[in-house]
């Protein structure tokens, strides 16, 4: 494992990227680790912020999503001036392009067949079959299967094969809603498969994983299921690190997971279903999560995940020593949604503030500023990131922040 970039001739690099390049930045600075290295950029048409020109070598905006032949001749082309020595995957959309490239360029990191396992959901499953337990799916285009598998659960979701997050995802309570979600995605239905729907609590795992070691991890539960976000105002997820029985269940599961991928090094967003008696594997990134999670865990316990995961990329040794002991902590993540479409007003960080258990508030949209009925947590008005020694300082703080909240969309 190396240290860090050469300190004579920067080596050079490409970091494609579907997220905000906000998250490649620690305490409002371009991440340090970037500095070493000549960066060739390449962002998607919808990253909400660009790199400044001071930061990259050049800048790429292009589709990401499909795009994988493409990109890969690309940083090929790129390869052929400037001698690349590695490639930097830093959300979901880009695993795939990153692998293509690397693969034909023979540079280290995951493989395509690897990242399928992380990006295509029904190869995510049955990797896992006989490993760890899971809702029940079929992967099918016959009418007859797909009612035959909603009589059996009575409730089931579709998905996209390639999904993130909860985008385009339909929940079936009945056969003429099932209908009515066959017709809406007539002629794309092989991009989606069916999944048995649990009605249980979905939590978040969120990890840093070397050489088949944990070595950081917490655990979230969402106050709602991160389906329909036009159901509420806001989206909380609590995080701690405490040793529980879940925790300790649910890191155990994230080992064989990615171990069945033959993987052994990655910063993990594993989603999960759980009741008292079981854990049930939901789904896996090999990326940090989004929606401000890891702004609050940096906060709370100082890691930042998006650095440790760029620092993996370029074989370079993480910020803390694999021994550490972390103190059992809680954080907060708070996501404030548009309740319906208009001009936001009245927004002031400064009463959040306030508490000092309030570490920052990320504002996402300006007074001013139109906005639309929310669909994904992509559409928050802002964030606001939790650190506390208790249960009960993190629950004294989620209300503080709700009751100093007077954002007005008119």
């Amino acid at each position: 494992m190396r240290t860090g970039g050469s300190a004579m001739a920067k080596e050079n690099i490409v970091l494609l990227s579907r997220a905000s390049f906000d998250v490649l930045k620690k305490d409002d600075q371009i991440l340090d680790v970037l500095a070493d290295y000549d960066v060739f950029y390449m962002f998607s048409l919808r990253s909400s912020h660009l790199p400044p020109k001071s930061a990259v070598k050049e800048l790429h905006v292009i589709e990401l999503k499909g795009n994988e032949e493409y990109i890969a001749s690309l940083i090929e082309l790129i390869n052929n001036n400037n001698k690349l020595s590695y490639i930097v995957s830093t959300s979901e959309q880009d695993l795939l392009p990153s692998a293509y490239a690397r693969e034909r360029l023979g540079l280290p990191g995951l493989t395509v067949q690897q990242s399928e396992y992380f990006r295509d959901k029904v190869a995510m499953k049955n990797g896992l079959i006989g490993k760890v337990p899971f809702p029940d799916f079929i992967d099918t285009h016959e009418f007859n299967e797909i009612r035959n598998f909603f009589q059996t659960y009575k409730k089931i979701i579709m998905k996209p094969k390639r999904g993130t997050g909860s985008q385009d995802c339909y929940v079936i309570h009945n056969l003429e809603e099932l209908e009515q979600v066959l017709h809406t995605v007539q002629g794309q239905q092989s991009g989606f498969f069916i999944e048995q729907f649990l009605d249980m609590p979905i939590y978040h795992f969120d990890a840093l994983v070397r050489d088949g070691k944990m070595m950081f991890a917490t655990i979230g539960r969402y106050d709602h299921p991160p389906l329909n976000y036009s159901d509420f105002d806001w989206l909380i997820t609590t995080i701690s690190n405490e040793p529980t029985e879940l925790y300790l269940k649910t890191s155990e599961m994230l080992l064989k997971v990615i171990d069945s991928y033959g993987v052994r090094d990655g910063v993990f967003h594993m989603e999960v279903f759980a009741d008292d008696q079981e854990v049930y594997f939901g789904e896996i990134a090999a990326r940090p999560a989004g929606g401000g999670i890891p702004e609050a865990i940096y906060q709370t316990w100082g890691v930042h995940l998006f650095e440790e995961h760029v620092r993996l990329q370029l074989q370079l040794a993480a910020r803390f020593e694999s021994d550490k002991v972390f103190p059992v902590k809680y954080a907060g993540n708070m996501l404030y949604l548009p309740s319906r479409s208009g001009v936001v007003s009245n927004f002031d960080a400064a009463p959040l503030l306030s508490n000092p258990l309030v570490k920052s508030v990320t504002q996402h949209v300006e007074n001013g500023q139109q906005v639309g009925q929310v669909r994904y947590s992509a559409d928050t008005i802002f964030t606001a990131a939790i650190a506390a020694d208790t249960p009960d300082e993190l629950d004294a703080a989620i209300k503080h922040v709700k009751n100093n909240t007077f954002v007005i969309i008119s």
